[in-house]
């Protein structure tokens, strides 16, 4: 991460820790120029070349910021992640990223990479692309993020991509049968040979797999 960039991230982190959620509108702005930065890294290290970097700096980049979070203001916020198929992509992206200006859900900070599919049963891998987005709750008023994203959710499966469930926030237990379809059943199969009694059970499979039973 380049300087500039920390510098930027420590700056609305600050700030934001000072004068709390009024300052938040102020931050996300701060945060386009972090993405500039970001962008803009290789041109403003002076070499123009790629370079090596470890897994945890590729992967973690804002961890180095301590409490970065809080950026977003008392609501915090979630990452949206959606997969799309590669043959998509040009098309499915450009609709989705329209709805987000339409809508007045602005992303400050997205992220896209390339996947290559495998066989994991509840595998988000696929071969196409992923868009995470990052949006701010607000914090008295959260209602229309949600309804947004199950909206943004929607247009995704219609068009046969997928999410990552480690970051999901909104999914359903149906949006999880169009997901997955015939490998719930064969996941579900699996988990009540190796876990009968239904032990293995967070929130999150009783949000997005009816209690984590009901299929099994």
């Amino acid at each position: 991460m380049s300087r500039l960039g920390i510098l930027t991230v420590c700056l609305l982190c600050c700030a934001t820790l000072t004068f709390g959620q009024d300052v938040t509108e102020l931050s996300l702005k701060a945060a386009f120029v972090l993405n500039f930065a970001k962008f803009n890294a290789s041109r403003l290290r002076g070499s123009g070349s790629s370079y090596l970097q470890s897994l945890v700096a590729f992967s973690f980049l804002l961890d180095y910021i301590p409490n970065w979070r809080r950026a977003y203001g008392l609501g915090g916020f979630i990452q949206f992640q959606l997969f799309v198929p590669a043959g998509v992509v040009r098309s499915l992206i450009p609709e989705l990223l329209r709805k987000c200006q339409d809508r007045g859900m602005i992303s400050y900070l997205g992220v896209l990479k390339r996947h290559r599919p495998d066989e994991f049963l509840l595998s988000h891998g696929l071969d196409g692309y992923s868009l995470a987005l990052d949006f701010p709750v607000d914090a008295h008023h959260p209602e229309p993020l949600w309804a947004f994203a199950r909206e943004m959710t929607a247009t995704v499966l219609e068009a046969g991509g997928n999410f990552y469930l480690a970051k999901d926030a909104v999914l359903t237990s149906e949006d999880a049968r169009k997901m997955y379809g015939d490998r719930l059943t064969q996941f579900f199969q699996l988990k009540h040979r190796l876990d009968p009694a239904g032990i293995l059970c967070g929130d999150l499979a009783r949000r997005v797999f009816a209690g984590g039973r009901a299929q099994s």
